[in-house]
């Protein structure tokens, strides 16, 4: 057998599409009957995302004119997200103590504050719909388009009540019910990089976007979400096997030569994402797509990466075209540890994920971002759709950095990463993480969690 990493994740992959984890015949037939499957249009996902927009601001009027505004929020999240009949996962641009909502009460707390003992943070900042907010409008970098099924990443910009408009960026996943509405399954949503580790609300000074030696950390699975585990069925064997090979995958990128960096990027990527070295663009079967959706931790002039290129210079640099890049890999990293919110399997052809990860630096300073990830099978292995990373919002740290230090290679940094070949499995591994931002510029820290050793 071949033991090199891309042979690992061939061998990987084809374990898990030959049935471990992707549902076929009856039991997928049982699995979605609550699902419409036909092919989504980009009509569809235009609806859907102007009726999450009218909802928020509709819900912010109803407040002002005297009316019960939190059975308005209600009513939205019944209505556009997918909770009746499924996992829900949802990363709202604010949150910060509890970053991560996958239940009713906390996706309708981050909107209207209703929580108070369960969401603190939420009364804190009022409550998202009830600024209000005038309209909310959407500019897409692209869609995915399939059965019973889609993925949407790109900007959405909300302006208020005194026409200033405040900017966010958004990944969405939807899936359409029965009743053929698209329902929200996953929501990534946050601020824009800002030259620091860590977004908030304040106004950025940046430019703006134009439109083996080394272990590999392994994070435990919540306890609520262990029957996703095995629902798709994922063994432990197969998980420990998928994390290994991928951090010793980024390691050996961080470790190659420079005349070998680029072309072991190319590789890496093509191997990993949805990426085409094809023109046109080529999505697999049977999705329709402009090419994959990147939406890297540190990038903010291009923010969304469709095109092969762009996402080998996030991760290696050396491009004029994407000169904000000063390539994740030249870190280097020895460490990298996933620290899951929650998996969801949507449809038999796109399995979706969300959480922390965190990068241990050769000077052993550990850095955290949030990742969301959607996973499709394309000719015998899974690659990554749909990548969104951000750093975590804080809204007691520091000023952001001018934009001379977005230049300085040597500002500490974590980044987004490549999941090459990373099956779903990868998320689920035990150790208890144990994590602290040492490089905050604010003063108060963000979420920990503690470090422990790998369990046995």
């Amino acid at each position: 057998m071949n033991n090199t990493p891309m042979g690992c994740l061939v061998w990987i992959a084809a374990m898990l599409l030959s049935g471990c984890g992707w549902a076929d015949g009856a039991n997928a037939e049982l699995k979605y009957s609550s699902q419409d499957m036909t092919d989504i249009t980009e009509e569809e996902v235009r609806a859907a995302q102007q009726a999450w927009g009218n909802s928020i601001g509709d819900i912010g009027r109803v407040e002002v004119a005297g009316g019960d505004f939190e059975a308005r929020a209600g009513a939205f999240v019944d209505s556009l997200y997918a909770l009746d009949f499924t996992d829900v996962l949802f990363k709202p641009t604010m949150a910060e103590r509890i970053p991560f909502r996958t239940t009713r009460s906390g996706i309708v707390s981050y909107f209207v504050a209703n929580a108070p003992a369960a969401f603190p943070e939420d009364v804190a900042h009022g409550g998202f719909a009830r600024k209000p907010w005038r309209g909310v409008r959407f500019e897409v970098a692209g869609n995915w388009l399939g059965p019973g099924a889609a993925l949407s990443m790109g900007h959405y910009i909300f302006t208020d009540m005194n026409d200033t408009e405040h900017i966010a960026e958004f990944s969405m996943a939807y899936v359409r019910d029965i009743s053929k509405r698209l329902r929200i399954a996953l929501h990534h949503s946050s601020f824009p990089f800002c030259g620091e580790e860590f977004v908030s609300s304040r106004s950025c000074n940046l430019p703006r976007a134009q439109l083996d030696a080394h272990s590999v950390l392994r994070s435990a699975l919540p306890e609520e979400h262990k029957r996703r585990l095995q629902a798709v069925g994922v063994t432990s064997n197969v998980v420990l096997n998928s994390e290994q090979t991928w951090g010793a995958g980024i390691i050996d990128l961080g470790n190659a030569s420079a005349a070998e960096m680029h072309g072991q990027a190319v590789d890496f990527v093509e191997h990993s994402y949805a990426y085409s070295s094809t023109t046109p663009y080529h999505a697999p079967t049977p999705w329709i797509a402009p090419g994959c959706l990147f939406k890297p931790t540190k990038a903010r002039l291009r923010p969304f990466r469709t095109s092969l290129a762009g996402a080998v210079s996030y991760f290696v640099g050396h491009d004029a075209t994407f000169a904000e890049d000063h390539g994740f890999a030249l870190q280097p990293w020895i460490e990298v540890g996933f620290e899951p919110a929650g998996i969801t399997q949507l449809t038999p052809l796109l399995t979706v994920t969300m959480g922390h990860y965190f990068f241990t630096a050769t000077d052993n300073t550990k850095h955290k971002a949030e990742f969301s990830l959607a996973f499709v099978p394309d000719a015998g292995n899974l690659v990554i759709a749909l990548h969104h990373s951000s750093f975590p919002c804080c809204s007691t740290c520091g000023s952001a950095l001018q934009a001379d230090a977005v230049a300085d290679a040597s500002v500490s940094w974590a980044v987004a990463t490549i999941f090459g070949g990373l099956s779903l499995s990868l998320l689920i591994i035990s150790i208890r993480m144990n994590y602290s931002k040492h490089r905050m510029s604010g003063s108060e820290p963000l979420l920990h969690a503690d470090v422990g050793h790998i369990a046995s």
